[in-house]
């Protein structure tokens, strides 16, 4: 049986699409609290907490370019807009072009995404980023993805933060009950050359996801538990502490989606933060709990 990992990463995320229509719409709406409001990009945190309201709107067209190729074109737009810190408010638009073709047992893809951040109603940064991957089938239930990703980032009013990111990663899943059980463990490595020496880090990124489906009112709900890790060395000095960063960033993830229709869902996060650095605008933890109304179509 084919199967490319585009199509199986949807049919993961349990995005519910017409079978007669090449368009699939998603919708959110929810609300967030953070008890540290931060924006990592840029290393600014407030230290203190704000609820926030939350939107998201993402529209995909697909279609079959063959018999083995398809392609999908997409935008996206998220905002997170706070109560009383304001200032930290965040949009972004993403939009993506990417092609899958099989080639024998294995399945490649090619993307490229631009994406526009905003915050305060002003420009924060805009990205490029490119990715070429890979993925097979290596045993039964065993799946193996490798890509490399370049991106180019360029900062508003923060030149110096300007940067191309090369990156290159490895991704296993294991479906113990095919989609309804699943493991997926990831290993990557990035290199980012910035403007200014300082912003120039090497990264390593471990991430281990488990997920489980169970029955909830008849349908299907998704449970998740995430762990992320990643350990950056930066290159050059930074003049506020007088010492090259040595950062580490870690996340633990609790995720919740339940079905109210066949369209319809309440979803959930849990999520706990810790960003430790030398550099204390960077060193700080934080606690999020957000929860959203997502309608799939």
């Amino acid at each position: 049986m084919k199967i490319r990992i585009a199509t199986l990463l949807t049919c993961l995320a349990g995005a519910a699409t017409a079978q007669d229509s090449p368009f699939a719409l998603s919708v959110s709406a929810g609300a967030e609290y953070d008890s540290n409001v931060a924006i990592s990009e840029i290393d600014q945190n407030s230290r203190l907490g704000d609820w926030a309201t939350l939107g998201e709107l993402a529209l995909d067209y697909e279609r079959q370019l063959g018999t083995a190729t398809s392609m999908d074109v997409g935008y996206a737009y998220s905002s997170t807009a706070y109560q009383e810190l304001d200032t930290f408010d965040r949009a972004t638009h993403t939009a993506k072009l990417r092609l899958d073709h099989e080639f024998g047992s294995f399945d490649g893809d090619v993307s490229y995404y631009r994406i526009h951040a905003r915050l305060d109603d002003e420009g924060l940064f805009d990205m490029d980023r490119y990715e070429v991957s890979l993925s097979r089938f290596v045993a039964k239930g065993h799946l193996l993805r490798g890509a490399i990703t370049h991106a180019e980032t360029t900062f508003e009013d923060r030149g110096r933060r300007d940067s191309d990111d090369q990156t290159i990663g490895v991704d296993w899943y294991y479906f113990a009950n095919g989609v309804r059980r699943y493991f997926l463990a990831s290993f990557d490595y990035r290199e980012s050359d910035a403007v200014g020496q300082q912003f120039d880090y090497d990264a390593h990124i471990l991430k281990l996801k488990a997920n489980q489906r169970i029955q909830f009112r008849g349908r299907d709900a998704r449970l998740s538990l995430e762990w992320r890790y990643e350990d950056r060395a930066y290159g050059g000095l930074t003049p506020s502490i007088g010492a090259a960063r040595d950062d580490s960033r870690s996340r633990i993830r609790l995720g919740a989606v339940l079905p109210l229709t066949d369209r319809v869902a309440i979803e959930t996060r849990v999520t706990y933060d810790v960003h430790d650095s030398n550099l204390p605008s960077a060193d700080y933890t934080s606690e999020v709990f957000s929860v959203q109304l997502v309608g799939d179509f």
